[in-house]
């Protein structure tokens, strides 16, 4: 099988999988939906990044502006982190992508 072949079909399949992950949580009636879930996941694990790099800058840099910035950067980006990790919790959903955590 080429690799574009393979690439087509494992879209397929994740766009199979969102459009049920999809019904089922228009058949339970939610305020949101599987791109919703996923945003909220994936900008976790992001501004955790941009956390533990701002944290190294602040511990590590040299540069006051850039030390000044980063701590900035990492109170801003914790912050977004627990309403992201609140928004999911409201909902009953896991952090994680281990599935929809209903």
């Amino acid at each position: 099988m080429k690799t574009n072949e393979l690439n087509g079909l494992i879209e397929a399949a994740n766009r199979l999988k969102d459009a049920i992950e999809n019904a089922n949580l228009k058949a339970a009636d939610k305020d949101y939906n599987v791109q919703d879930v996923k945003f909220a996941r994936s900008m976790i694990v992001h501004h955790q990044d941009a956390v533990n790099m701002s944290s190294a800058q602040a511990g590590k840099g040299k540069n006051e502006e850039m030390v000044k910035l980063a701590k900035a950067i990492g109170q801003a980006q914790k912050g977004e982190i627990a309403q992201m990790k609140k928004w999911l919790k409201d909902r009953g959903l896991s952090e994680s992508g281990g599935g929809m955590g209903m």
